[in-house]
């Protein structure tokens, strides 16, 4: 996740900025800020100091009374890949329709500011936000190292002293998929986290990380309700993967690493909080999807069911999945799926007779559920 002319706009100083062309590429990547009011050289030096992505603050004072020099620095820019060009309003009130032409036609990005605003206060805030994007990569790196990689225990406890400065007595990992959460709302989650509950979100992926640090397992239990409601506010849609609790930071990879899993599966399961400990079976099939003999199972458990629902168009897997989800209550299952109970007892008894099993309750549960398991799992690992 990158750095945006858009993140840029949503800092406070710029919170009275005008776009006043180029609105189209407000998704430009920012690296780098670029401070200049000297006349540009339009040379391959002056080119190879430019940097794909600068941002680039002027007053434009140098070229404000030469049209041609105006566009050529904006050709520029342009041209260059930089990313925007914050200007200020003080000496140059109207732009010339060509170089309005030019950026927009680009979609390059031309922001107008008040000559108020402190252009040493605006650098440091949006060299802040591209040193904090840094260091979020630099710990992305760190975190994919824990996860794919054998490490010995060195360096298992090194990163894991960077990642997590104070180990107490247990700590538990929680991983995070935070869909269409842009860098502002982010950093406001980081920021309440912080402030509310002292814990550090760091950014990973489509999502982020953070390790609860506790002396007692009831100040997680406490916290959990909060923590959930924060994330729920900033992102409705996001989902959690917790690890089992841990108390040496030998461990640390391994709780990094059941994190992951479980919010891999929960997704799969369309849970929004899942825990390590409540998937033993999953954890499992995990382990082994690629197995020949495991697929060849659900494959032929399966079958049956799925040749019925193509001939008669009728939901018998959803079916079987909700009765097993509401722990075989033909009723709960009934209002889940918005069907009478007599329904959902027929489809149920369809199920066992097709596959044999009309006296053979358990074993249809037990068969059966293990097969959609591993169909879950097998299609999880192919996405």
């Amino acid at each position: 996740m990158s750095i945006t002319v858009r993140d840029i706009l949503e800092l406070s100083l710029l919170k009275d900025s005008e776009i006043i062309s180029g609105a189209g590429g407000l998704d430009r990547e920012v690296t780098r800020v670029n401070f200049t009011d000297c006349p540009i050289q339009f040379n391959d030096l002056e080119y190879s100091l430019a940097l794909k992505g600068d941002l680039y603050i002027r007053s434009l004072y140098s070229v404000k009374d030469d049209e041609k020099e105006l566009y050529d620095t904006f050709y520029f820019y342009v041209t260059s890949g930089s990313s925007c060009c914050i200007v200020t309003n003080e000496y140059l009130p109207e732009f010339p329709e060509n170089v309005l032409e030019l950026t927009e036609k680009n979609h390059y990005p031309v922001i107008k500011i008040s000559s108020n605003v402190p252009y040493g206060d605006l650098i440091r805030d949006i060299s802040e936000l591209l040193m904090t994007e840094q260091s979020e990569l630099f710990f992305e790196n760190k975190l994919n190292r824990l996860l794919y990689e054998t490490l010995s225990l060195s360096e298992i406890l090194e990163i894991g002293k960077y990642v997590n400065p104070i180990f107490k007595r247990e700590y538990i990992a929680l991983c995070f998929h935070l869909p269409e959460l842009n860098s502002r709302r982010f950093y406001s989650l980081q920021s309440d986290l912080k402030t509310q509950y002292q814990l550090r979100l760091r950014r990973y992926q489509n999502g982020g990380f953070l390790i609860f640090n506790y002396q007692e397992h009831t100040e997680f239990e406490a916290a959990l309700p909060g923590i959930r409601k924060l994330f729920a506010y900033y992102c409705a849609g996001y989902s959690a993967g917790i690890s089992g609790p841990f108390e040496n930071a030998s461990d640390f990879q391994q709780s990094i690493r059941q994190a992951c899993s479980s919010l891999k599966i929960g997704m799969m399961l369309k849970q929004n909080v899942t825990y390590f400990d409540d998937l033993h079976i999953y954890n499992l099939l995990m382990a082994v999807h690629d197995n020949a003999a495991l697929k060849k199972f659900y494959t032929m458990t399966l079958e049956p069911l799925i040749g019925y629902e193509k001939r008669h168009n009728v939901d018998l897997i959803e079916t079987i999945e909700t009765y097993l989800a509401c722990d075989g209550d033909y009723k709960a299952a009934a209002v889940r799926m918005k069907q009478h109970e007599n329904t959902i007892r027929f489809r149920i008894n369809k199920a066992k007779s097709l596959l044999g099993m009309e006296h053979s309750h358990y074993k249809f549960i037990e068969q059966v559920a293990l097969a959609l398991k591993a169909r879950n799992v097998e299609k999880f690992s192919e996405e």
